[in-house]
């Protein structure tokens, strides 16, 4: 499958550059940093999917988007702490 396509379903899902915490009254966002992550296809062969319901949310439709990297090498900065007004 290799690196996911910019403006791709698959891209939006999985490369994640920023990190976000609530931490009481403050929100901690950590920047992270990796090459585009070389993925490979992966199917599902159990799906037990209760949280959606438990939730109150509407059933999920269609398939899952399912992907894997085997290694992703991460670098993983201070956060910044903001303050809640």
């Amino acid at each position: 499958m290799g690196a996911a396509e910019p403006g791709t379903l698959e891209h939006f899902l999985n490369e994640r550059y920023f990190v976000h915490a609530d931490r009481s009254a403050s929100l901690w966002t950590t920047q992270i940093h990796h090459a585009p992550i070389d993925f490979e296809r992966a199917r599902v062969l159990e799906l037990r999917d209760d949280v959606l319901h438990e939730l109150g949310l509407p059933e999920r439709e269609g398939h899952p988007v399912v992907t894997y990297a085997r290694r992703v090498e991460t670098e993983v900065f201070l956060p910044r702490i903001h303050m809640a007004a």
